[in-house]
């Protein structure tokens, strides 16, 4: 079976990650949420590695598309397979708990691209669900790796089968 991204706080075992972690200097070129959605894009049946069709799946500019993929090809995300584009890693992520620019960036994308969707998309398309409570702040190391085995979780069971389209899961 695949090592997982998490790790419980009580295991004698570190598991080791199943995604690769970026580089700061990886991640500082390609935090916009751009490049993560093609690097998931890649994995729709109908992928086609023209920016036109790119743009317009994403909603992005042309040039956009064409600065996306070159940016990724020249960090080593991306690479040539005969004639066609594939990640040059499974899967790849941002390393945990680190106040960097780059990555409140990344986050601040992440929720103007939910606040768009909340006034764009049909409720039978997206979600918005919010949980408010009284909490004890010495789980709080407990509540992210829960978060993290749920993402990883949910992540195999919508991976798999027919995939057309690119959604984002945040949680805060």
């Amino acid at each position: 079976p695949e090592k997982r991204r998490y790790r419980k706080a009580d295991a004698k075992e570190e598991f080791e990650p199943r995604y690769l972690e970026f580089s700061a200097a990886q991640f500082k070129i390609c935090s916009e949420w751009e490049h993560f959605a093609l690097l998931s894009l890649l994995n729709c049946e109908d992928f086609s590695g023209e920016a036109p069709w790119i743009a317009k799946r994403l909603g992005i500019t042309e040039s956009r598309a064409r600065l996306v993929l070159s940016r990724l090809f020249q960090l080593g995300i991306l690479e040539a397979s005969g004639d066609r584009i594939v990640r040059s890693k499974k899967s790849y992520r941002t390393p945990d708990d680190v106040a960097d620019v780059s990555l409140k960036k990344h986050h601040d994308e992440t929720l103007d691209l939910a606040r768009e969707s909340l006034h764009r998309d049909a409720v039978e398309e997206r979600d918005f669900t919010t949980l408010t409570m009284a909490i004890d702040p010495t789980k709080l190391g407990a509540a992210k790796e829960a978060i993290r085995k749920f993402q990883d979780e949910l992540s195999d069971l919508l991976e798999t089968g027919h995939r057309t389209e690119v959604y984002r899961l945040s949680a805060q």
